[in-house]
């Protein structure tokens, strides 16, 4: 998905090198990441919320062995889209 964002990019500035493109892509995520790790979540009027959510452990299976395995916790991010438009 990054590389056809970077191509839409391109495309709509000719002028605009991939390498340049690639670096704007990552300062925007990566000031999206900080913003959300501060405050818990970030929202984009008109597009939507990324927020912090924290999944649970939970049991899971090897597909290959059938083994039931333990998945730790973790803090994931969620988007829900805006309802303008």
């Amino acid at each position: 998905m990054k590389s056809k964002i970077i191509a839409h990019m391109r495309d709509r500035d000719p002028d605009l090198s991939a390498k340049e493109a690639d670096r704007q892509f990552n300062n925007v995520f990566d000031a999206l990441r900080s913003v959300i790790d501060v405050n818990g979540s970030a929202r984009i009027s008109d597009f939507g919320t990324f927020k912090k959510v924290r999944q649970q452990e939970r049991q899971g299976r090897n597909p290959r062995t059938g083994e039931v395995i333990k998945i730790a916790a973790k803090d994931v991010i969620r988007f829900k889209q805006s309802s303008a438009g």
